[in-house]
């Protein structure tokens, strides 16, 4: 009676597939998530933060502003990292005793700014650019210091407004990309799936591992960890990967240098992504385009190298505000 009771036939095997099996995935996949993003983004994470929020349409935007009202405007956008702003930690006081007034905020999805629920698309860092600068009201054309995946809402904006911008200094930018082709990031529910299982357990040494010398970075490393843990992390990033890093603005680039607005490029020569032949690239879009080579750095050659990259900065600005 009892081994009838509990035989399974096909049709119990069926439902079992369609049934239970689903629900034991993703409730795995939930429980795995709580796990690895324990940090929930609320007033207490919130109080954290060093600076000051706008709140735009899209959803909040965290800032800092830095020295003298007097002193010429630079604003520092930093890349694709959970980290955020932090990754100026050890360019912006440089600008500081240069005399310069310094403006930073978060991205959409990083640091301590909102994580909105909307594709991260071009449009939406590039609004949330717009939004920020016009609620500062600066006064004068701004100097743009935009970083990797920075670089992308950073040229887009000087290419529509060429009076706004005083100078355009890209490091390391991810701005020519190639169209996504990952059929697995792709596909609904197996890429999120992927995204918990296998790609955030790894991501921090990933991350890591585009710096030359990873081992020095302890301080990164250890701010990585903690915004890794920030519930919409993995979200954010997918959501990053299948839009604004599918697309690229080399129609934008091509205007901007019609415009004539003065580029800088700042380049890791051992950054794993922006190979030295795709400096070739932006000199063809942008001719009057000066190129700063950082030996020993990788992606974000600013925190790897800040020193060289400092001086550059301060002088290339300097130089062009004396023009």
């Amino acid at each position: 009676m009892m081994k009838r009771l509990f035989k399974l036939n096909k049709y119990s095997y069926i439902l079992l597939f369609v049934f239970v099996l689903p629900l034991l995935i993703f409730g795995l996949y939930y429980a795995s998530k709580m796990i690895q993003e324990p940090i929930t983004v609320n007033a207490k994470f919130l109080k954290n933060a060093p600076g000051q929020f706008l709140e735009p349409k899209d959803g909040y935007t965290h800032y800092q502003v830095f020295g003298p009202d007097t002193g010429k405007p630079i604003l520092l956008i930093h890349g694709g990292g959970a980290t955020g702003s932090y990754v100026w930690i050890k360019n912006y006081p440089a600008l500081l005793r240069a005399g310069y007034r310094v403006y930073m905020y978060d991205l959409y999805g990083r640091g301590y700014s909102e994580r909105p629920n909307q594709p991260h698309t071009l449009e939406l860092f590039s609004l949330q650019l717009h939004s920020f600068l016009d609620s500062m009201a600066l006064t004068e054309p701004v100097t743009m210091v935009a970083l990797s995946l920075g670089a992308m809402p950073a040229i887009d904006y000087a290419s529509k407004n060429p009076t706004k911008v005083r100078q355009l200094i890209l490091v390391d930018p991810a701005a020519l990309n190639s169209p996504f082709n990952n059929p697995v990031l792709q596909t609904p529910i197996i890429n999120q799936l992927m995204m918990t299982w296998y790609w955030h357990p790894q991501s921090v040494e990933k991350q890591m591992n585009e710096f030359f010398s990873p081992d020095k970075m302890l301080a990164y490393r250890s701010k990585l960890k903690y915004f890794a843990k920030v519930k919409g992390y993995e979200d954010s990033n997918l959501s990053t990967w299948l839009n604004i890093l599918s697309s690229n603005v080399r129609k934008e680039l091509i205007i901007v240098g019609q415009n004539k607005t003065p580029s800088i490029l700042i380049f890791g020569e051992k950054d794993p992504y922006f190979p030295k032949a795709m400096a070739v690239e932006y000199e063809k879009l942008l001719p009057d385009i000066q190129v700063f080579p950082i030996p020993n750095a990788g992606h974000v050659s600013n925190y790897e190298q800040p020193t060289l990259v400092n001086e550059i900065l301060i002088k290339v600005i300097a130089n062009d505000v004396q023009n």
